[in-house]
């Protein structure tokens, strides 16, 4: 299912023909895409398979293996860019 106007949703409807830096590891739940066009190298953006607009949102399967998929996405950091911290964000427009 995609959400029109969702930029998320219109990548995911395209899975089979993303270019790497689109989908550069994915599961059942979720899709990890390289950010462009930003000074910061390794730039990962975690995303949801499905259309989400809040963590609260999660079913518990998509909780658990957020957590999961946080860590190894850090170690793979580390190990490609040397980098000593990583850090974990999330954006979150007001209502």
């Amino acid at each position: 299912m995609t959400t029109p106007g969702c930029y998320t949703c219109t990548m995911e409807a395209r899975f089979d023909t993303l270019p790497a830096r689109e989908h550069t590891a994915s599961d059942d739940h979720w899709r990890v895409a390289h950010a462009t066009g930003t000074s910061l190298p390794g730039w990962l953006v975690l995303l949801p398979r499905r259309h989400l607009t809040a963590v609260h949102d999660l079913t518990d399967a998509e909780a658990a293996t957020l957590g999961t998929w946080q860590v190894r996405l850090s170690r793979a950091l580390r190990t490609v860019n040397g980098c000593a911290k990583t850090y974990i964000a999330q954006f979150v427009p007001r209502a």
